[in-house]
């Protein structure tokens, strides 16, 4: 298999070398302002420096954290040694040298699948597949070494991952479904299907952590006025008819910042949102704004601010000298959520008033 290290290394340097791509590290954006076509962001870079750049549309590709073993104790993760993350065996195998904290080459390995699964509610989906990779890799740098996986249950979808299941469990990899896996020093403690306790010896445990929302989704998603769902991953607008469009029009989500992943479907999604904004943002093309808009009467607005917390668009303001809610046409998308929540009556969409809505009706009914 060839190192994804050295394929990423090319594509940094790719990035890096390509004079119409401008890459800003340890940078932070502070607010994202505008629409489709014309959006302000303002960053701070790593010098502290204020950068204000205009760009035609946002894509978010935060990615993901790892769920942090050490919240369920029983998997003994920062209590004993040779207990590591997947990430941290993935750099250890990617630095040449698989050894225990005493220097020595472990003769035992134990992987555990779904660290963390029960717990977040949700199947990460990659973790089986790289497990097998890491098996695959303890086999070709320790010809000797015995290595069992602890699975509750395995996500192998295709058959070119079961073929590689197979291979792998060909290679002398034992699988077992087990359940209350406890970790102790040099053991594992767990019950197998039918209830009987069993003990198994291991020099080295590695585990295959949940994926989780990125620790900032939270501050981007109320920065960006874009969606969340339950267990804290963007939204995309739908499942089937915008799976890379958000709520926010010119604003898009790629790769785990949706879900979690594999590298193969963020490619495909990060082609789609490319796909997206070519067709988008032709040069020449004017952009049409959205024809159904709502507007609010001054006279009628109580200032009571109730249309900007329901507006999913961030297409509302409230003007402090006139203290009233002003429609920022541009933005709005005619959704009609402030004009169902305006408890005064001062909101309402154009050209989608009660009379014109009358009218159709009674057209409809002849």
């Amino acid at each position: 298999m060839e190192s994804a290290g050295k394929l990423l290394e090319q594509k940094i340097r790719d990035v890096e070398e390509n004079k119409n791509i401008k890459v800003y590290t340890d940078g932070e954006v502070k607010e994202v302002l505008g629409f489709l076509g014309n959006f302000i962001a303002a960053l701070k870079t790593r010098e502290s420096e204020e950068v204000e750049i205009k760009v035609g549309s946002v894509v978010v590709a935060t990615g993901f954290d790892l769920f942090d073993p050490r919240e369920i104790p029983r998997y003994g993760y920062g209590k004993f040694d040779d207990v590591y993350t997947a990430l941290e065996f993935e750099r250890m195998n990617l630095e040449g040298k698989i050894l225990l904290k005493n220097g020595q080459s472990p003769k035992s390995v134990a992987i555990i699948h779904c660290v963390g699964r029960e717990k977040k509610g949700y199947c990460s989906g990659v973790c089986c597949s790289y497990s097998l990779k890491f098996a695959r890799y303890l086999k070709a740098r320790l010809a000797d070494v015995k290595v069992t996986s602890l699975y509750s249950e395995l996500s192998l979808p295709g058959k070119a991952y079961q073929k590689f299941y197979e291979e792998t469990k060909g290679m002398g990899v034992d699988f077992i479904r087990a359940k209350e896996i406890e970790i102790e020093e040099k053991a594992i403690k767990y019950r197998t299907e039918d209830g009987k306790e069993q003990n198994l010896p291991v020099d080295m445990v590695i585990l295959a952590p949940a994926i989780q929302p990125s620790s900032d989704a939270s501050k981007l998603a109320k920065m960006l006025k874009i969606s969340r769902d339950g267990n804290g991953f963007f939204t995309e607008e739908h499942e089937k008819l915008g799976p890379v469009s958000t709520s926010m029009e010119g604003i898009f989500i790629a790769g785990c910042a949706q879900g979690p992943k594999n590298v193969v479907d963020s490619i495909v999604q990060g082609e789609a949102v490319a796909g997206r904004i070519l067709s988008s943002l032709i040069p020449g093309k004017k952009l049409e704004p959205e024809v159904r808009t709502a507007e609010i009467s001054e006279a009628l607005c109580i200032g009571c601010q109730t249309c900007l917390e329901v507006c999913a668009y961030g297409a509302i303001y409230f003007d402090e000298l006139k203290r009233v809610s002003v429609v920022n046409e541009v933005l709005c998308r005619g959704c009609g959520n402030c004009v169902a929540s305006c408890p005064s009556g001062a909101a309402s969409l154009k050209h989608f008033t009660t009379t014109q809505i009358h009218q159709e009706v009674v057209e409809a009914l002849r």
